[in-house]
């Protein structure tokens, strides 16, 4: 199957797709358990998303940076590829798991830790 010439599975859009449902399916089950506040998660995405269509216009258009057209989607914000952000979010989402895990561990260590020694 071929999406705008390209074949499916060699375009960014799926790629990252695929990459970006893993995050948010670990993100899903990491922070069920724990207190996340997810409205700053959501500023924090939406600035970096803010960020990465300035910038990255830039350095596209002083050619620092070029994608094939055969392998982006069509969809463009200036000259930035749309599945370009998808880097973007998925740091944004990726670092404040990372930095909660370590709590997370140690706060489930504990709490079986606790209930060996209520069964004692």
């Amino acid at each position: 199957m071929t999406i705008l010439g390209a074949p499916e599975m060699f375009r960014y859009i799926v790629v990252n797709s695929i990459f970006m449902a893993s995050i948010f399916i670990a993100l899903a089950i990491l922070f069920r358990s724990i207190n996340f506040r997810y409205s700053r998660l959501l500023k924090v995405v939406l600035a970096l998303v803010v960020i990465s269509i300035v910038f990255d216009n830039v350095i596209i258009f002083a050619g620092f940076v070029a994608y094939d057209p055969n392998h982006i989607s069509g969809i463009t914000l200036g000259r930035l590829p749309i599945e370009d952000l998808d880097y973007a979010v998925v740091t944004a989402t990726l670092l404040p798991l990372l930095w909660e895990y370590p709590e997370l561990r140690r706060n489930r260590t504990t709490s079986q830790g606790d209930a060996q020694k209520d069964k004692t």
